[in-house]
């Protein structure tokens, strides 16, 4: 007798052993891609490794390429300069290198192969040459406005070459076509200068600051009239006071209680110490257009010396001379920080006046605006007219405080666009700083003229690469030891590619065994339903003679006629319900109601009164009267009170009145005021 087998547990078994299978497999797999990616990792970093020598070397190159590029232009301007001004002093040389992983820049005099400190190792004529190329040079690497002030840049020079140092700064500043047809634009420079104007290069738009020594012409000079103010002493404030509407401006002289000790100010004596004017003598240049971009003139009213003064300005160099303390800085140093940085205080406002106006004319006809008030507030206040119909007009586009002590508004720094640049000031060079950017460190240096970015890149590549380098040879080794046991272990399932066909032949055999299974159990449903059918077989067979007899079919007739009939019978059912016309009961006959309508409605009324008679009582008895003098006190006392009380309503509407007259002084004034005079805060809105 063959024994059973419980096919169901070996398929279980079968199972497990075909998931360790593909586990083992997925494990295989995991590691032959490791050991691939181990291989090439290795071969890469090794040949990387091997490449160094070459990388290093095209490294090197380009480090060379970028510093040539980086500095070879300023060295050629810088040496320009000099060649130009001081040919025997030698040459310039910029030496790019690193401080703590950043660019430094060190500028050195390369006098015969023999290099020499700009600052300290040479006179104060070629620093002043070298500072001012690199004022051009620093101000080119930025976005601002193509404008330089140079306060006295040849103050150290000999006379001889002030015309050489003079052209060079004509060259750089001046627009010009070049050889291939390019327009450059140039660099719009405004110098001050103490040397004799015959020095100057013809390039130059000369102007000179003048005194004018009588008031009366003075004041004819600038279109205004005189008014004396006071009792005539020997000494007087003179301020400008601007005309209102129609009426013109006015030079007006403040008379002064000479009793006082005179002061060393010369404003003391402003009657005798003279009006400052500007004179333009020539090289004028008219603007080619409205806009060019570039400052077409500057104006300040009652600022230190100045009364009223405006210098027109051409584009390209203008040069401003005069006596010494007659007020060249207040016009191009001054006037430029105090409308650029906000910096202004009470000392700029000319003795005896009340505030001081400075304003510089752009290009597409837009007028700035600063006015520094002595009392009152706001304090300081800016303006930007954006046409000259604005400006004449006296409607600013945008006018508002200074918001912060040495600031100015962004809608005058958005169109000015003379702004310092990591807090050092490049485009407003003062002359109590000469040594710009000497006096620096070399990286200082190297981030203000944007030099050494693409060498310090490069830096940090070749350090990268160095560090690559390190990371390779320590991954060399660790991917070579994971390497090794990745290959042990793949040797150690090995035998998986055997067992593989194995597994086919098993899952085949499983599916034979299940088909066989289930041919067997269809058997044995087969002869389980046999049984009861053996006993029906015996049945027929025992009636097979009277079966085999043939069965009347009964006759099928017409039955239209039929529903016909019934069709008819069911339309004619509800008629038959209904009853014969001679049992129909007889239809009223309808009268006129009008009538007893009326009759109705007068019934209904004398119930109504009937009903009435009952509820009304007895006629009402005569009240009895009583003395009426104490209800007459009552009414005068309430007559007095309603007096009183009018009296304070109307005492109420008047302080209602006055109440809203004080809330409309209240926004008047601080409309008027604009921030609190005692925070200078703008005050907030009161609803």
């Amino acid at each position: 007798m063959t024994t059973p087998v419980d096919l169901e547990q070996l398929g279980r078994r079968f199972l497990s052993a075909q998931m360790r299978f593909s586990s083992l497999q997925g494990q295989a797999h995991e590691l032959g891609t490791q050991k691939s990616k181990l291989s090439r990792d290795i071969s890469l970093a090794k040949a990387r490794i091997e490449l160094a020598p070459q990388v290093t070397e095209v490294f090197n190159y380009l480090q060379e390429k970028a510093h040539a590029k980086a500095v070879g232009e300023f060295e050629a301007l810088l040496t320009a300069f000099v060649d130009d001004v001081v040919p025997e002093a030698g040459s310039i040389r910029l030496e790019l290198g690193t401080e703590r992983g950043a660019p430094a820049l060190d500028i050195r005099l390369d006098n015969n192969g023999d290099l020499e400190d700009i600052l300290d190792g040479n006179g104060g004529g070629l620093t002043n040459v070298v500072v001012t190329g690199l004022t051009y040079a620093a101000r080119s690497r930025t976005s601002t406005r193509p404008v330089v002030v140079l306060d006295e840049p040849d103050c150290w020079l000999k006379a001889s070459r002030v015309p050489a140092f003079t052209n060079v700064i004509a060259e750089v500043a001046n627009p010009r076509v070049l050889p291939d047809g390019t327009l450059y634009h140039g660099c719009q420079t405004l110098m001050i200068s103490h040397n004799d104007l015959s020095l100057m290069s013809e390039g130059a738009h000369i102007h000179a600051v003048q005194l004018d020594m009588e008031i009366e012409s003075f004041a004819d000079r600038i279109g205004a009239e005189v008014r004396y103010v006071g009792a005539p002493t020997e000494r007087a404030y003179v301020v400008f006071v601007p005309g209102r509407g129609k009426s013109r401006d006015v030079v007006e002289v403040r008379y002064r209680d000479d009793s006082a000790p005179l002061s060393p100010d010369s404003e003391e004596d402003a009657l005798r110490a003279g009006y400052p004017y500007v004179e333009s003598l020539e090289g004028g240049r008219a603007w080619a257009s409205t806009d060019d971009v570039g400052v077409r003139w500057v104006e300040a009213e009652n600022l230190r010396r100045h009364v009223k003064t405006r210098i027109e300005l051409s584009s390209g160099l203008n040069v401003l001379s005069g006596d010494i303390n007659g007020g060249k800085s207040t016009l191009f140093i001054t006037a430029f920080r105090a409308m650029a940085y906000g910096e202004s205080d009470d000392t700029m406002i000319r003795h005896g006046a009340d505030e001081f106006v400075v304003r510089l004319g752009l290009e597409n006809e837009v007028v700035l605006e600063m006015v520094r008030q002595r009392k009152g507030s706001p304090k300081v206040l800016f303006r930007r007219y954006d046409s000259a119909a604005e400006f004449k007009a006296g409607k600013p586009t945008h006018q508002g405080p200074q918001e912060k002590k040495g600031s100015a508004p962004k809608f005058i720094t958005e169109v000015l666009r003379i702004n310092r640049v990591d807090d050092l000031d490049i485009q407003l060079r003062s002359q109590k700083m000469p040594v710009f950017l000497l006096n620096e460190s070399a990286s200082r240096r190297a981030q203000l003229l944007s030099v050494g970015k693409e060498s310090g890149l490069l830096q940090e590549l070749i350090e990268k690469h160095r560090q690559s380098l390190r990371t390779d040879r320590d991954n060399i080794k660790r991917d070579e030891v994971d390497l090794n046991q990745v290959s042990c272990k793949l040797r150690a399932l090995a035998p998986l590619s055997g067992i593989s066909a194995l597994v086919d032949i098993m899952q085949a055999l499983q599916v034979d065994a299940e088909n066989a299974q289930a041919t067997l159990r269809a058997t044995r449903e087969l002869v389980a339903r046999m049984g009861p059918l053996q006993s029906r077989v015996s049945f027929l067979a025992g009636h097979e003679e009277g079966l085999r007899t043939d069965i009347a079919v009964p006759a099928i007739q017409d039955t239209t006629a039929l529903k016909l009939l019934i069709n008819r019978l069911e339309s004619n059912q509800g008629k038959a319900l209904l009853p014969m016309p001679g049992a129909l009961p007889a239809l009223p006959k309808l009268h006129d109601t009008t009538a007893l309508f009326d009759l109705m409605r007068k019934l209904k009324r004398c119930t109504m009164y009937s009903s009435a008679v009952g509820v009304v009582p007895a006629v009402p008895q005569v009240p009895e009267l009583k003395n009426p003098l104490d209800l007459k006190s009552l009414v005068e006392k309430l007559e007095r009170q309603a007096a009183s009380v009018k009296t304070l309503e109307a005492g109420a509407t008047t302080l209602v009145k006055e109440e809203k007259q004080a809330d409309t002084d209240l926004h008047s004034l601080m409309d008027s005021l604009g921030v609190c005079p005692v925070c200078n805060k703008p005050f907030e809105e009161v609803h």
